[in-house]
């Protein structure tokens, strides 16, 4: 497991969007769900 600092350091802003975030090709199928409520409650 990572630590904080090993995150925080890697999280900096002088560092790549490719440095940030592992971004890998992979032959999963990401879906993104979103159920906005449309009343007061919600």
């Amino acid at each position: 497991m990572r630590t904080i600092k090993e995150l925080r350091a890697k999280l900096h802003p002088k560092n790549s969007f490719e440095n940030k975030y592992n971004i890998e090709p992979d032959d999963k199928i990401h879906l993104l769900y979103v159920s906005p409520k449309m009343n007061a409650t919600g």
